[in-house]
């Protein structure tokens, strides 16, 4: 569980400069308002308490390639996926697929240098402009870190969980996603 408040800079109030992630507005032009009110940018001063968390309850691995939960699926991205509207619209259904509830907050991990926080709905909605932004790979997160969804050098997207041990919150959004 998310054990510290990270400091944030809402998106509308910053710079394009400062933004970090020009791909959004290159592809989909000026988001709306109601969009850029959900999007935040963590400061540089919460950047090392963060990544200290996301350390301690990422699962282990061999390799930066992948993530180390004991459920994971892959989804290796072809030309088609990026450059069509069908293309794009299956991997948003395939992140769709994953069933995290669209209003989880979850956190984009960019090389640990910079991390944004967003509900998963806009990360859905406009994936390929987050993942056209990756250097080595993103990590999307929540705040319980039961699941993770990486994506990983423009070309392979991974989403991992935890299969036992789920957290209470976990637990409780299951159920109430269910019930919906």
């Amino acid at each position: 569980m998310l054990t510290i408040t990270p400091q944030t800079t809402p998106w509308n109030e910053l710079d394009a400069s400062s933004r970090g992630v020009a791909f959004v507005e290159d592809m989909y032009g000026t988001l709306p308002d109601v969009h850029l009110e959900q999007i935040h940018r963590v400061t540089a001063s919460s950047l090392s308490e963060m990544n200290r968390w996301l350390d301690v309850l990422l699962p282990p691995t061999v390799s930066a390639d992948q993530l180390g939960f004991s459920e994971s699926r892959f989804l290796q991205l072809e030309e088609s996926s990026w450059n069509t509207d069908d293309g794009i619209q299956s991997v948003r259904q395939w992140l769709h697929d994953c069933g995290v509830p669209y209003g989880t907050t979850v956190f984009l991990f960019y090389d640990r240098a910079m991390i944004l926080a967003m509900p998963w709905k806009l990360v859905l909605r406009y994936w390929n402009a987050w993942a056209w932004s990756v250097g080595y790979s993103m990590i999307a997160v929540d705040s319980t870190c039961q699941w993770a969804c990486m994506f990983h050098h423009e070309n392979v997207i991974q989403f991992g969980r935890h299969t036992e041990n789920k957290t209470e919150q976990w637990v409780a959004t299951e159920r109430a996603n269910r019930a919906v």
